[in-house]
């Protein structure tokens, strides 16, 4: 888990603005899924989607870490090891914000009305569920490693100088 210049790490600037880009469009997607469970959803079709909602801000949460803080070069184990865990990430946190926004749909005021685009909507990113559970106990790791090695990292270089 080295860190290279930002001319040869995938998150160089450029790569550090796609991560930020990425974090800011799930953020938009988060306040419609938050102002429909509000205004629509009651009950717990309101607690379904605010479960979905906090699932995905985790698995976002864990995207961006990894994302700003690990920035190994463009070749070898390391950076394919970031890239599947970028991936998984990002699939676990747009999954959950969609299906958020899906499971505003049902039981639309209590009344056992669905509306249907929402409901349709939840029930088409329902595979991406089992994604964002599997990726965020191995985000978690991941960040815990990385963590580490930089503790480890900087102790390291400051009792060498």
């Amino acid at each position: 888990m080295d860190a290279t210049s930002d001319q040869d790490a995938p998150t160089g600037a450029g790569g550090k603005r796609g991560i930020v880009v990425f974090a800011i469009a799930w953020l938009v997607l988060g306040a419609i899924s938050l102002v429909l469970a509000f205004t629509l959803a009651e009950g717990e079709a309101r607690n379904h989607a605010t479960g979905h909602l906090v699932l995905g801000f985790v698995a976002m949460a864990l995207f961006v870490s990894i994302g700003l803080l690990w920035t190994p070069s463009r070749e070898g184990l390391p950076w394919l090891a970031r890239s599947a865990l970028l991936i998984v990430t990002a699939m676990g946190a747009f999954g959950q914000v969609l299906e958020s926004i899906g499971a505003s749909g049902y039981d639309r005021f209590n009344t056992r009305h669905e509306v249907e685009l929402l409901t349709g909507i939840h029930n088409g990113v329902g595979i991406l569920g089992p994604v964002a559970l599997m990726a965020i106990p191995i985000g978690l790791l991941a960040v815990l490693v990385l963590v580490v090695a930089r503790l480890l990292g900087r102790g390291s270089s400051a009792a060498a100088g």
